[in-house]
């Protein structure tokens, strides 16, 4: 049997054996006379739905080898009529089916028109506009060059337009040249001739009716729990015998208590998808009304669901409404409407059924927005702020990873001149632990034009062949390959992973917790996570089951369960969420004992909790040494890189478990090759700073941040009367940087010991001994000579659409 039959098939019979109420019974006709449809038809009629819905496909498009011209004669039996929208299919289906569920024969399916042709289009209600919508590009081509109105440019806009100007302006000519009447001696309608001459061009042309094609969608979603089609690849694959899955014990449950439940969680599923596409398209308006259509809908659900949540709260529509919700206090902080943000946000932290893995970050942008931009009232809005705060850090649904944010907000407020909480009455600052910054130098490449700046290696790089051969290069590598090889040089050996080794590590030591068969999380065989690991309500559901396990690989580690599951899942290469078997045995059970069980539980606690939110932003680089059993990771930053707010808190989950993390910085040692070129440093005068006269007028005490600026600007002050200063170096590389106001030169003859070239060894910067102040630099070229490093950086561009991730801003 062909396997997209077989799917729809399943998919047919797991869906009316426990949930054939969520159909009405014309739905279930419709079912019932597919599954009696002939082979053939069957098969044509799955591939048609597996296409483009609502979309119009030539028959010649179809390689199949049995006789269409049948085929279509018994799906298309009734003369086309326009459908209505599927807001119950009852409405837009025949009304004389029975009202029963139907066991009828074979020919039960010759009453229902399952396909559309343009045949039956009724050419006196149809519009031009509508067919040339219907004809492909070549069709448009061929009708403008018969009518001589072929434009210029090309394009389906243009040629539809300038066919539908000539239908209006120019009278229809018959094949003899001259007007053809008929027997009335009337003008043949020009429009009709039109229309038949687009119907001629474009040949037979079908799609399945809407509703129907709404219909098999929604059993679709059904089956699957996801908004997916009748043929995922990933279940075709495990037919074709391509592909394993793991094998939990799904069973079939209830998720909708009603029909009426299943049609408005689709249409909101449908109203985001239209939300997201024009937030794409940064069409903020559009997106921003349809949001709003929905706020009042869920206010009235969250209302009435006031009970502890469980795997059915997200298959309410309120999910995804919140969903929109969340996205829509976003359009209004853009807006700068931070009334009605925080209104949304206050109101998203009043219910506590859906979307709880979020409220870390809706407490810290409340107190965000209250601080920044409620300046009427400071006190209130300070006083209100710090009280939201205190709230959130007693939240049990606050996760760690927000904690250090907030904590820095308290912080932030009770040393305000506006709260002026006494030292002795402030809460314990808590801040995120920095990694140990390292140097790398090496030679960079300024002529590949690039978005990403390019080195030479320090030593030639292995590369594997589509043969199975390897051979040595010397080509530019990235910025995070160079460090990798310095690191290489000190006796380390790494990966460049960006934490995909670590979550396969995760996934392969929790294994039998991922996929236990807790209820909801499994309702089909081809699934390669739970259904819930991405909702935020894995770790909640599963909590008990979670920290004994890592109560287990805190103490013994988490080597033995990794090798255990490796070799039993190896050898099929079990198709699992985040898991990636190119990673040698070796490797992973190395790692994770040189990692140890207490940074790993911490870094498997993170990822439970926000699974979606937070496997993004772990170091470039994980390192290892299997002779000291040591471990650490690298976060690389080349020339105007910066960390990233979600780094930071991956780097101080890392640090507070005492693994090591180092922030290496890939310099450029041949930026003062050319003798001839010499670093000007301009002096910028220093910026007015606004008075805010409502504020008290007692001084706060300068906390160790301010202390550390008074330090550094008296320094600098002193550095003003020497061109260069050796002192430690605790903060700033050993290179000319941008936006400061010091004066500078640097010749041939500076005292500034150069840097050691090609040597990639990595350094401290303690060991560098040497400082360059911060300073603006112009270069200035000398005449005749060349300026190979002085290519223009293009400035950083952030997408506006991007917006999701607005509640990381500090």
């Amino acid at each position: 049997m062909d396997k997209y039959v077989e799917l729809i098939e399943t998919g047919i019979s797991t869906v009316l054996d426990k949930e054939s109420y969520l159909f009405t019974p014309q739905e279930l006709k419709y079912f019932h006379a597919f599954s009696n449809l002939y082979y053939n038809h069957r098969i044509f009629l799955t591939k048609l739905l597996n296409r483009q819905p609502s979309k119009w496909h030539k028959l010649s498009t179809f390689d199949l080898n049995f006789d269409l011209d049948e085929i279509l004669d018994d799906l298309i039996i009734h003369p086309y009529h326009e459908t209505v929208d599927d807001a119950d299919l009852a409405i837009a289906i025949n009304q004389s089916l029975d009202t029963a569920r139907v066991q009828g024969d074979q020919d039960a399916w010759k009453d229902l028109n399952f396909i559309q042709s343009t045949e039956y289009l009724n050419l006196q209600t149809i519009s031009i506009e509508y067919l040339l919508n219907i004809c492909n590009n070549q069709d448009l081509v061929a009708i403008s060059t018969k009518f001589n109105c072929l434009p210029k440019q090309q394009t389906r806009t243009n040629m539809i337009h300038a066919i539908l100007n000539t239908s209006t302006t120019q009278s229809t000519l018959t094949n003899s040249g001259g007007l053809s009447f008929n027997l009335s001696g009337n003008l043949l309608n020009q429009s009709f001739s039109l229309k038949s001459t687009i119907l001629n061009q474009m040949g037979k042309v079908i799609r399945v009716n809407p509703p129907i094609h709404n219909l098999f969608n929604r059993l679709a979603f059904v089956y699957s729990r996801q908004s997916t089609l009748f043929s995922p690849p990933h279940q075709l694959l495990s037919s074709f015998n391509k592909r394993h899955y793991p094998q939990p014990t799904h069973t079939r449950t209830i998720a909708f208590d009603s029909r009426s439940t299943l049609i408005e969680f689709i249409h909101a599923l449908n109203l985001e998808a239209e939300f997201d596409n024009a937030l794409d398209a940064r069409e903020y308006p559009e997106a921003q009304g349809l949001a709003e259509s929905v706020v009042g809908r869920w206010e009235q659900i969250s209302a009435s669901h006031t009970t502890i949540r469980n795997w059915r709260a997200r298959y309410s529509p309120g999910h995804v409404y919140t969903r929109l919700v969340h996205k829509l206090s976003a359009i209004y902080s853009r807006n700068k409407d931070y009334q009605a943000e925080v209104r949304l946000l206050k109101e998203l932290l009043q219910q506590r059924v859906w979307r709880t893995a979020r409220r870390g970050a809706w407490y810290s942008r409340l107190a965000l927005v209250l601080m920044t931009h409620y300046k009427d009232d400071r006190l209130s809005s300070y006083t209100e702020a710090l009280n939201i705060c205190a709230d959130a850090l007693m939240d049990h649904d606050t996760h760690e990873i927000y904690k250090p944010d907030l904590y820095r907000r308290v912080a932030r407020l009770e040393k305000s001149k506006v709260l002026n909480v006494a030292p002795e009455d402030r809460t314990p600052a808590i801040t995120l632990r920095n990694p140990t910054k390292k140097y790398v130098y090496a030679v960079r490449d300024y002529t590949a034009m690039t978005t990403h700046s390019l080195w030479k290696p320090f030593f030639p790089v292995v590369i594997q062949e589509e043969d199975g051969s390897t051979s040595e290069s010397m080509d530019v590598v990235r910025v995070e390959d160079i460090a990798l090889q310095a690191y290489n040089i000190e006796g380390w050996q790494g990966l460049h992973t960006e934490g995909r080794i670590v979550r396969t590590i995760f996934v392969l030591a929790l294994w039998d917790i991922i996929f236990d068969p807790a209820e909801g999380a499994f309702e089909t065989p081809f699934q390669i996570a739970p259904l819930d690991l991405h909702d935020g309500d894995f770790y909640e559901l599963r909590r008990d089951a979670i920290e004994s396990r890592l109560g287990e690989i805190c103490e013994i580690g988490a080597a033995d369960l990794v090798a255990e599951r490796y070799d039993a899942e190896m050898e099929k290469r079990t198709w699992a969420i985040a898991v990636n078997w190119d990673y040698e045995r070796g490797q992973l059970v190395g790692l994770a004992e040189c990692l140890g069980g207490r940074c790993l539980a911490q870094i498997f606690r993170v990822l439970c909790q926000d699974w979606d939110h937070r496997t993004g932003g772990m170091p470039d680089l994980v390192l290892w040494r299997t002779d000291t059993h040591t471990a650490k990771f690298a976060e690389v930053k080349g020339p105007g890189d910066t960390l990233s707010e979600t780094q930071k808190v991956w780097n101080d989950v890392l640090l507070s478990t005492q693994c090591e993390v180092d922030l290496c910085h890939v310099v450029a040692s041949n930026t003062l090759e050319n003798e001839d070129d010499e670093v000007k440093i301009i002096n910028r005068p220093p910026r007015k700073r606004k008075s805010v006269p409502d504020l008290p007028t007692k001084p706060a005490t300068p906390g160790p941040v301010a202390q550390m600026k008074r330090s550094e600007s008296e320094q600098t002050i002193k550095q003003n009367q020497n061109a260069i200063m050796h002192r430690s170096h605790s903060e700033q590389p050993p290179l000319a940087t941008k936006n400061s106001n010091d004066t500078l030169t640097i010749k041939k003859n500076s005292s500034m010991p150069p840097p050691e070239l090609g040597i990639g060894r990595v350094r401290t910067p303690s060991e560098l001994n040497i400082d360059i102040p911060k300073s603006r630099v112009m270069r200035r070229k000398s005449s005749g000579s060349s300026s190979s490093g002085a290519t223009k950086k293009k400035p950083r561009v952030r997408s506006e659409s991007s917006i999701e991730n607005y509640f990381n801003r500090v």
